[in-house]
């Protein structure tokens, strides 16, 4: 969580990553309704809006990856 506010105060272009395994994934999503939460880094929450691309579960694959990577380090807005 602060790495993502050290990288913000530094301006350094960043994707944030949370890999969850299936078992807390299903927990995730039903026991705590974390498929309702918008923003899981720090920094976008306490922003309220998308500050780093985030990659959440398994949502993301090789393409997404390089595509967020190209838009931040490119400084162009994310699809």
């Amino acid at each position: 969580g602060t790495v993502t506010m050290e990288l913000a105060h530094f301006a350094t272009p960043t994707v944030v990553f949370y890999g969850l395994s299936l078992l807390n994934a299903v927990l995730a999503k039903f026991m705590f309704k974390l498929d309702q939460i918008r923003y899981y880094s720090m920094i976008n929450i306490i922003e309220d809006k998308e500050v780093f691309p985030e990659k959440i579960k398994s949502g993301y694959d090789p393409e997404s990856v390089l595509e967020s990577a190209h838009a931040v380090l490119n400084n162009r807005e994310l699809p």
